[in-house]
């Protein structure tokens, strides 16, 4: 299971005091000397987090969510960047793009280039995608966000050097991963070889075709809504890749009509004179490679079920089976292969 972060994995108040000055103090500023107010540990997620709430100088209040490597790593097949290329995207991507994202304040680095710190704008009275009382509309909301923000990115080329790009060894070695583990487990589905050397063979081309910057986990829990607004969050698997892939990841367990709203949206929103005539098939594959992905994937103790948003301990060695509340996904794998005529 995902290890119980606790508050001894957090800065200290003088570490922490100290390296708050040096951002909003930095280079020749003095917006005035840091007091913490409160400090409130946040247990949910990968890496230990908190919410502090300080004071600048005399009267400024400011209330900062505080994101820390502590040791911990999920790369995942190198899907996930940790903390310290998250920062680097909130640095390099989203700050020169000024797009809706919490604003980031600056990060700090400790005794290793991987031990890093990392503060942004706490956003209070925010929901998660799923949690509005109409969830549809704040859904097509987020895909129209999506579109934009992938039409801002590809008018702004060439892309930054130091974002992630989905190369062909990447998107083959979570086919060839989801086959191996599926051998192991015994599971028998006659068309997956097939299948999967046909997905080795085109998906990387046909993804690769019109490259953006994705989030790369566009999931409805990593994008907050308030006010009419969608502010995405855990930038840390953020990619150059088919933009697609972000749109299936949205939609992903979410009822079929759902999702053609959402694609519409999100084509109107990129496209406004007209998506590309292969948009659909580009979908299709994308949505494959995101079955590939999680039957592929599996954590240091359990198998990451995205459906149940849960990691469920393996009953053997880790990448030796198949967590079984995931096996609807191979049912998504030989749809999508039936559409493309692949098997």
């Amino acid at each position: 299971m995902l290890a119980t972060k606790t508050s001894s994995q957090l800065p200290n108040q003088q570490e922490l005091i100290a390296s708050l000055n040096s951002i909003f103090n930095g280079n020749g500023t003095h917006r005035g000397e840091i007091t913490i107010l409160d400090r409130e540990l946040m247990e949910e997620g990968s890496f230990p987090k908190e919410r502090v709430t300080c004071r600048i100088g005399n009267d400024h209040q400011l209330q900062l969510f505080c994101k820390y490597t502590a040791g911990y790593s999920h790369a995942s097949h190198g899907h996930r960047g940790g903390v310290p290329y998250e920062t680097a995207i909130y640095r390099d991507v989203l700050q020169p793009l000024q797009v809706a994202t919490p604003t980031f304040y600056g990060s700090h680095t400790g005794d290793t280039e991987d031990d890093v710190w990392m503060f942004l704008e706490y956003l209070p009275k925010t929901l998660r995608l799923n949690q509005p009382e109409d969830p549809e509309a704040a859904m097509n909301l987020a895909a129209r966000w999506l579109g934009k923000f992938h039409a801002l990115v590809e008018s702004r080329l060439p892309l930054p050097d130091t974002v992630s790009l989905y190369t062909a060894e990447y998107y083959r070695g979570w086919s060839r991963r989801a086959l191996a583990f599926a051998r192991d487990s015994q599971v028998s589905y006659p068309w997956l070889e097939s299948l999967c050397a046909r997905y080795d063979e085109t998906a990387p081309l046909l993804l690769g075709k019109a490259p953006t910057i994705i989030h790369g986990e566009f999931y409805p829990r990593n994008i907050l809504f308030r006010d009419g607004k969608i502010y995405p969050v855990d930038w840390e698997s953020a990619a150059i890749a088919a933009g697609e892939i972000d749109l299936v990841t949205m939609t992903d367990c979410w009822p079929e009509e759902v999702a053609e709203h959402c694609a519409l949206e999100y084509r109107q929103a990129r496209w406004p004179m007209g998506a590309p005539a292969d948009f659909e098939q580009t979908l299709t594959w994308a949505r494959m490679y995101l079955q590939f992905r999680w039957l592929g994937d599996c954590g240091r103790a359990g198998w990451w079920c995205a459906n149940c948003q849960s990691v469920r301990p393996l009953p053997r060695q880790v990448g030796q089976t198949l967590d079984y509340d995931s096996l609807w996904r191979f049912e998504q794998l030989q749809t999508a292969g039936e559409r493309l005529e692949l098997i």
